[in-house]
This record gives C-alpha cells, sequence and structure tokens, in this order.
C-alpha cells in the first residue's frame, strides 16, 4: 500500500478526508477541495461518508467533472448553468439552471448504486421528461457539505457519469 493510500484511509477513519496529490493530511471542508480530487478518491469519500437527510432551501452546487484534463475549470465553467438544488420538501427538489427552478426530481432514502448503503436519492425518472434517464445519490461528508454521485440509465447497467458536491452554509456551525 502506498503511503498516499495509508494517509487516506487513516484520514478515512478518522472522520477527515486527505486531499491528493501530495497534500497533507486536512479535513475536506469545502466543495473547491472536492473539484481538485480524482474518481477513485470521490469514489472513497463517497463510500465512507454518512446518510444525509435533506436540507431545507437552495443548496449550492459544483459539478465535478472526471476524466478531462482541466476539471477545475470545467467546473467552473458549468457554474454558469447549474448551480445547485433547491429542496422544496422531503419529497422534491428542482435544480437551479440559469438562476431559476427547472428539472424537478423526486426526493426518498434508498440504497446506493455505488456500494449498496443508504443514501439520499434524487431521481428524475418519473419527474423529467428531459433527464428520466438520471438518478444522483447524496451523502455528508460533514455537517453542511455533502458529495453526490450523477448516474445515466444505461443497458444493460448504470454508468456513473460525474460526482458534485452540495454546501449548504445554513447548516454550518458559525
Amino acid at each position: 500500500m502506498s503511503l498516499k493510500s495509508v494517509l487516506l484511509v487513516m484520514a478515512l477513519t478518522s472522520g477527515l478526508a486527505s486531499l491528493p496529490r501530495g497534500h497533507a493530511a486536512e479535513p475536506i471542508t469545502s466543495m473547491n477541495q472536492l473539484v481538485r480530487m480524482s474518481r477513485c478518491e470521490l469514489e472513497q469519500l463517497y463510500r465512507a461518508a454518512a446518510p444525509a437527510t435533506a436540507p431545507d432551501g437552495f443548496v449550492k452546487g459544483r459539478a465535478i467533472w472526471l476524466d478531462t484534463k482541466h476539471p477545475v475549470l470545467k467546473s467552473r465553467a458549468t457554474q454558469i448553468l447549474w448551480q445547485g438544488k433547491y429542496f422544496l420538501d422531503d419529497a422534491t427538489i428542482r435544480n437551479r439552471v440559469f438562476g431559476i427552478r427547472a428539472f424537478r426530481a423526486d426526493v426518498f432514502n434508498g440504497e446506493s448504486w455505488l456500494d449498496g448503503g443508504p443514501s439520499l436519492i434524487m431521481d428524475y425518472q418519473n419527474s423529467s421528461k428531459l433527464f428520466s434517464d438520471v438518478r444522483d445519490e447524496v451523502r455528508e461528508l460533514s455537517p453542511g457539505l455533502y458529495i453526490g454521485i450523477t448516474y445515466l440509465r444505461k443497458c444493460p447497467t448504470p454508468e456513473l457519469a460525474m460526482f458534485f458536491a452540495l454546501e449548504d452554509r445554513k447548516s454550518k456551525c458559525r
């Protein structure tokens, strides 16, 4: 096992997550840290994260693109299009796209397609014609900071399309 892997495992088991690529172990406290991580590191964080409860109201979001040369730049550019999610009640969200509420999804607790563990699911299958093949899963990394996975329903199995982060500043201790 490499030193980097040992540090990540130690950080995860202590309730902290390490920064990738040669950084010292630090807690993950922002979306900016997550957009710099690899797919493997994001999957490890997701697997170690706690099941999420639905936040209330608007929660800022950040797309995390995989397998691209400039993931941070692409994430920033995506913020023009997608800014986050409105949790309208315990059973419904709408995405904030170009500053307006769009693309409804049903929200419920369910099993993760990644590891079978409990996750907060946002499913567009029965609520959005345009994105009916999309399903999001969310877990909580720390109070008010969430990591999510977007899946596309593909045959024969779903495809992990991307990760995303949500940050609910209302939930953070001040």
